[in-house]
Formats: C-alpha cells, sequence, structure tokens
C-alpha cells in the first residue's frame, strides 16, 4: 500500500473537510482503488459488492 496516498488524503480531510471516516478521507482523494486502507483491512462495507472485484484482487496478491 502506498502511505504517501493516505497520508495526503489524510492532510486534506484535516485541512478541508474535517470529521470525514476512513473510507471517505480515502475514497475523496483516490477513489476506490487496492491501495485503499479501509478495504486492505477488510472492513469496506462494499467489498462483496460493488467493490468486490477489488476486494479479491487484493486478496490474491496476499495469497488468499
Amino acid at each position: 500500500m502506498s502511505n504517501s496516498k493516505v497520508e495526503f488524503a489524510n492532510t486534506l480531510a484535516d485541512t478541508v473537510f474535517v470529521g470525514m471516516n476512513a473510507c471517505e478521507r480515502y475514497g475523496m482523494t483516490w477513489g476506490c482503488d487496492t491501495d485503499c486502507p479501509v478495504l486492505r483491512d477488510g472492513k469496506c462495507e462494499l467489498k462483496d459488492n460493488e467493490n468486490k472485484g477489488i476486494w479479491e484482487q487484493i486478496q490474491n496478491e496476499n495469497g488468499n
């Protein structure tokens, strides 16, 4: 995962959009991709529906 992507999203959220959750923070900048920390942690509410393909890609990368 790219920590710089997460840090950049958090910086924007902290200075412009206070009160966002981790999904909103990352998604507003990068959309949903395989670097999303919420999806990588398996906590994405959409991992079994809309983002199933991305979730499966992460699982394959991790050998699951």
